[in-house]
């Protein structure tokens, strides 16, 4: 299973931009499930279960896009103090 522990090394500044593309791709991955009604009943149960582990890996991918950005805002927000000063 996909963890945070497993990203606590990667700088989230640098990883932020292309983790946000890959939440949109894994979120539409997950809508698309759930709008199908195809697959039967028996498929239904691994469906929605396919869809809470997309679901638990957005999550986790989010919190490293959440903390590029809060990083990337406080540094501009710097840069910003030190040009008015």
């Amino acid at each position: 299973m996909i963890t945070a522990a497993m990203f606590e090394h990667l700088d989230p500044k640098q990883h932020a931009n292309s983790f946000a593309y890959t939440i949109s791709a894994l979120a539409l991955t997950a809508r698309l499930a759930l709008e199908n009604e195809t697959s039967g009943t028996a498929a239904e149960q691994a469906k929605v279960a396919a869809v809470a582990t997309t679901l638990e890996v957005i999550e986790v991918l989010a919190s490293v896009v959440i903390d590029g950005s809060e990083q990337l805002e406080t540094r501009l927000r710097r840069a910003d103090e030190l040009r008015a000063a």
